[in-house]
């Protein structure tokens, strides 16, 4: 990804971006305003990672170079694809093959839903390849700990840990937790509209395109075909995570609340003494808006069909980014834990488990 400071209101952006904002789409979704669980949940909720051992059974898999078509991105991916196979869920891949500066290559994005008859859908997602660069004199080749094993990792554990929480009563045919994993975010060569996010602008074009016969239907526009872009509640992004001290911002109008809610999960768990070498003078999630950044990145296709995105990517980014020392010693592993600990409970109270 890459990020500009842009020096003009929101609104603005969104005029540029032909005022996605205002798309009839966005009347289609409706915010409940997650419920808060008492401390003695929130205690209980926080104690279900055994740190080391997701460390080991989870993270430690997929930190190794993820390059398409290379042997480590296809074992990532089969990896990721086992996790959610095994925890039940229903995954899918959404294969493609693109022009690239290298040539044609194949991409496979992986989908996992939790209830595919759902008639909508929380997006939770991040990118699993990383990107490619030149070995060093001593052979030491670029992993992308934060970008975006970190992030792939977590979602993986915060899946685990919450989909007891959703067979624990019938699943809602409502409202599902899906989870994405996009392939091709970096750009082979130069970060170009063409060299970058090959599997999100591929997997937005397929569901802007495909009809979606268990959506609701559009009350200002009954007699449209409602398409699998039309069911998306939100896109919730994680990108650059696991490096200490990260510092979140909201960045998206549309999802003010989604963001609050995030805080508030910190400001919890914190008050019930369940945040690691925490410092409260270092907050993840910041009360400033910071609407005048534009960060490109897998969300912006999908904010350009109207969908309502929640980028979580520290600002600034992390000193390692795109730097071969973005491997195991970037990581402050009780910074991933925490992160952990606040995405869980914000997931258990947005789906009222």
């Amino acid at each position: 990804m890459r990020y500009k400071i842009a020096f003009y209101l929101v609104a603005l952006v969104f005029d540029t971006a032909e005022c996605y904002i205002s798309d009839q789409k966005l009347t289609t979704r409706t915010f409940n305003k997650p419920r808060s669980l008492p401390q003695w949940n929130i205690t209980s909720l926080a104690s279900l990672t055994n740190y080391d051992e997701f460390y080991g059974k989870i993270l430690r898999p997929v930190l190794k170079v993820r390059v398409p078509q290379t042997p480590g991105h296809t074992e990532v991916r089969k990896f990721i694809t086992k996790q959610f196979e095994d925890l039940k869920w229903s995954v899918t891949l959404d294969e493609f093959e693109a022009d690239t500066p290298y040539g044609l290559k194949t991409f496979r994005n992986i989908i996992a839903t939790l209830n595919p008859v759902a008639k909508t859908r929380h997006v939770m997602s991040a990118h699993y390849d990383s990107k490619l660069f030149k070995p060093d004199g001593n052979g030491r080749q670029f992993i992308g700990a934060i970008d975006s094993a970190v992030p792939c990792a977590m979602l993986i554990e915060v899946a685990r840990t919450v989909t007891p929480f959703f067979r624990a009563k019938p699943l809602s045919n409502e409202v599902t937790l899906q989870m994405v994993f996009f392939d091709g975010e970096e750009a082979f060569k130069d970060w170009s509209p063409t060299d970058s996010i090959y599997g999100s602008r591929h997997l937005a074009q397929f569901w802007k395109n495909t009809a979606d016969d268990l959506a609701p239907v559009n009350p200002f526009a009954p007699s449209v075909q409602p398409t699998l872009m039309d069911s998306v509640q939100s896109l919730i992004l994680l990108d650059l995570l696991g490096a200490p001290d990260p510092k979140f911002f909201n960045m998206f109008e549309a999802t003010s609340h989604l963001f609050e809610h995030l805080k508030s999960k910190e400001d919890a768990l914190y008050q019930a003494n369940q945040l690691e070498e925490y410092k409260r003078n270092k907050k993840y999630f910041q009360s400033v808006e910071l609407q005048q950044i534009y960060i490109e990145d897998d969300h912006i296709p999908f904010l350009r069909e109207g969908v309502p995105i929640l980028h979580l990517i520290p600002v600034p980014f992390p000193h390692c980014w795109h730097q071969l020392n973005d491997d195991e010693t970037c990581l402050r592993n009780s910074t991933i834990h925490n992160l952990i600990k606040i995405l869980r409970l914000f997931t258990v109270e947005l789906f009222e488990l």
